[in-house]
């Protein structure tokens, strides 16, 4: 943590880079590792439909910024390199990523650019906004020292991110629901830090790619070394001893239809059963309806019904489920079809 820089949310910094945009402010993102700096800057700019300007300033020499020098007349005029064009143009957002891996040179180019709106002859129109990004852990930052007290005229935030935060999150982008439960149960693992033993550490960015890697896969050996790859071996042990244990306890439920203990789950265990309904559908669809239909006949909770087949139904594809639905007894079933009726009407709303 930054002293005396104040700690902000997601939802927090979209409030503030509009408030930068408007005022013509530049904006210094400081946090950890995969917080999600460099992510939420690109979700601000498609937002406003802005063009981002992405320079990982690590990979950068102050002569990509200011151009390459030709003579004109006798006289040495600095061309606008082409990655400066989209600029110029305006309605864009320059990204100084990885502020504090800058070499000397770059740094110092990007303190003018970030102060002053400008480098060289030319200059950054108003509706450019400039945001710079920085890991305050990384031995660059302490070793090369940003100048927090020289950045005075520019809006320095922390950004921060919490395990309720990135759930939320995560449940609206497509991160597989088995990794969003396990670190609902877990949330100490969302970030860890890597040592000697466990070089491998875990941030949210590396749990959006497990789970990303890992929709559709049931298959645990697969998902351990798509897991590991992305948070760690040790961690990916974890996550399929986790897996294991609710297969187990989903398979003495689905086998007993046990509709008491499925009323009894939180909504994130609801989601889980619906996934693992959704692998028995294809050689079990009679059994699966038959298990919703008794749940909302003994239940009389059409909305929490509606929630699981809804869930089920993202998971196998519409027309999979319709096909499937159509082979069994239960399209029969009046309050079945009402309840299905509603999900394509709520659906349709959408």
């Amino acid at each position: 943590m930054v002293a005396n820089i104040p700690s902000i949310t997601h939802s927090q910094l979209v409030n503030i880079l509009e408030i930068a945009l408007r005022t013509k402010k530049s904006v210094l993102i400081l946090g950890r590792y995969g917080v999600g700096k460099t992510s939420a800057v690109y979700q601000f700019a498609k937002k406003h439909r802005m063009e981002v300007v992405d320079l990982k300033l690590s990979q950068f020499d102050a002569v990509t910024l200011r151009g390459i020098p030709s003579v004109v007349d006798g006289k040495t005029v600095w061309n606008i390199p082409k990655i400066m064009d989209k600029l110029l143009r305006g309605n864009a957002v320059l990204l100084l990523d990885e502020f504090d891996k800058a070499q000397p040179s770059v740094a110092a180019a990007s303190y003018e650019l970030i102060l002053q709106r400008k480098y060289g002859d030319w200059e950054l129109p108003d509706n450019v906004l400039i945001v710079a990004t920085a890991n305050y852990e990384s031995d660059d930052f302490r070793s090369q020292g940003i100048s927090i007290p020289q950045l005075d005229r520019v809006i320095r935030v922390e950004l921060e991110l919490s395990h309720e935060e990135w759930l939320k999150w995560a449940e609206h982008n497509a991160v597989d629901k088995r990794i969003v439960a396990f670190i609902r149960e877990n949330p100490k693992l969302l970030w860890r830090e890597g040592n000697e033993e466990t070089y491998t550490s875990t941030s949210p960015r590396g749990w959006a790619s497990a789970g990303q890697l890992i929709c559709g896969l049931n298959d645990l050996n697969t998902i351990r070394i798509l897991v590991g790859a992305s948070v760690g071996v040790d961690v990916a042990d974890l996550f399929v001893q986790y897996l294991k244990k609710m297969s187990m306890n989903f398979e003495q439920i689905y086998k007993n239809e046990q509709v008491s203990v499925i009323k009894n789950m939180d909504v994130g265990e609801k989601k889980q059963f619906a996934q693992f309904l959704s692998v028995k559908l294809e050689k079990e669809p009679a059994k699966v309806f038959s298990i919703m239909t008794k749940y909302l006949e003994e239940t009389k909770d059409a909305e929490s019904t509606v929630f699981m087949l809804r869930e089920l139904k993202s998971e196998v594809g519409e027309d999979k489920f319709n096909r499937l639905f159509r082979l069994t007894k239960w399209s029969r079933k009046e309050k079945f079809v009402e309840t299905l009726a509603r999900i394509a009407k709520g659906e349709a709303e959408r």
